[in-house]
């Protein structure tokens, strides 16, 4: 009988083999185009947590990584990359449709479990959604420019900067985030306007309340982590790329990475 994961990779191995997809070694279900010796794109499905009785509920997932983070694993289940995005989220973020039940069960694939009928259908069944919302956002992603945009409008947890002397080697956010990606392409101005674009529009939703006096305690805790987030990583990017030292240490630390990640990728038998 077969799986979800080798359903996944015969219907998506077959439609996404022209793009330049490969499957991975390992048996995991991830297939990968690498674009440079920066930048690779990934596309995946992952399990939904609330499977009917007698069903298998999934959704086809895919992103972007740089080589400069800290962690790349091919040999998790997708749902322990946190950076990948489903169809649904990419959805969202393109049309700005608000979540809805409705909405949600268009892009959760069902199939029967014990039937390799009705799971290779559903399968297929994934393919137009796929080519419709996932697949023109990761082909816009072609340099570390387009990249830092893709973080910018999709996932921007991935672009947190941690200017750490350890990087923040030992938590969630420094392994997933890609933050060292900037420090190739942005002078502290470029950074800074874009920080401030983002930390402004988060501030938008409160502006009323500000102005009506209303704010929440909740309200006034997401406002004060904008606001030191902001300031943080200002202050990191300016003292870390203009002491001589310390610039250094995060070019080293980026070619480490990236070395690193490039060897790995070549044992999940990806030419890079």
């Amino acid at each position: 009988m077969m799986g979800r994961d080798t359903a996944f990779k015969k219907v998506y191995g077959e439609v996404l083999a022209p793009y330049g997809y490969k499957k991975v070694k390992g048996g995991k279900p991830y297939l990968v185009r690498v674009v440079s010796d920066e930048i690779i794109h990934v596309v995946s499905c992952v399990n939904c947590d609330a499977a009917s009785y007698g069903m298998g509920e999934y959704m086809i997932c895919g992103g972007v990584v740089t080589v400069y983070r800290k962690e790349i694993n091919f040999s998790c289940p997708a749902s322990f990359n946190h950076w990948l995005l489903d169809n649904l989220q990419i959805c969202q973020r393109t049309t700005d449709m608000e979540y809805s039940p409705s909405l949600c069960n268009e892009f959760i694939a069902k199939y029967e479990k014990d039937n390799e009928e009705s799971l290779l259908t559903s399968m297929w069944n994934t393919v137009e959604k796929t080519k419709q919302y996932l697949l023109p956002v990761l082909e816009k992603v072609t340099d570390l420019r387009s990249c830092i945009d893709y973080y910018h409008k999709f996932a921007f947890a991935d672009i947190l900067c941690y200017f750490a002397d350890g990087f923040e080697v030992g938590t969630m956010g420094g392994r997933a985030s890609d933050w060292l990606s900037f420090i190739k392409l942005f002078t502290f101005e470029e950074f800074k306007k874009m920080k401030q674009s983002i930390y402004n529009s988060d501030m938008e939703k409160y502006k009323e309340k500000i102005k009506s006096n209303i704010l929440l305690n909740s309200d006034k805790s997401d406002i004060e982590w904008l606001t030191t987030t902001l300031n943080r990583e200002l202050t990191g990017f300016e003292k870390w790329t203009k002491d001589p030292l310390l610039y250094k240490k995060l070019l080293d630390e980026m070619e480490i990475r990236k070395a690193g990640n490039i060897e790995k990728l070549r044992c999940y038998g990806l030419e890079i």
